[in-house]
């Protein structure tokens, strides 16, 4: 009876496991393709080329957004989207990102 209830335990961890890698691998193929998706000039393979300089910082968004607004320029929306979804957003300039909610912008 013991060896029988070790066995179900084995199977029941093992199934649990097995599914949660097959999820962990569905979510990084999903990302894979949404970021090919939001970014289709170069099309992100793995965690490690995800660097800082694709998030959106505080001097990324002064040229992206607040320089360009106070010369009357076209915002370029998309870069702006590319980088958060890439790389954030910093959290000082969170507000001001939530702030154009409205606006379609968004901070995650």
């Amino acid at each position: 009876m013991a060896s029988l209830c070790d066995t179900m335990r084995r199977q029941i961890l093992s199934r649990a496991f097995y599914g949660w890698l097959a999820y962990c691998r569905h979510l990084k193929t999903v990302r894979t393709h949404l970021t090919s998706l939001v970014n289709p000039v170069s099309k992100i393979e793995n965690s490690e080329q995800l660097d800082t300089n694709t998030s959106l910082t505080f001097q990324s968004w002064t040229e992206l957004f607040l320089n360009r607004q106070q010369e009357s320029l076209p915002i370029d929306k998309k870069e702006i989207y590319r980088r958060i979804y890439s790389g954030g957003c910093e959290p000082s300039i969170r507000k001001q990102v939530k702030f154009l909610k409205n606006k379609t912008i968004f901070c995650f």
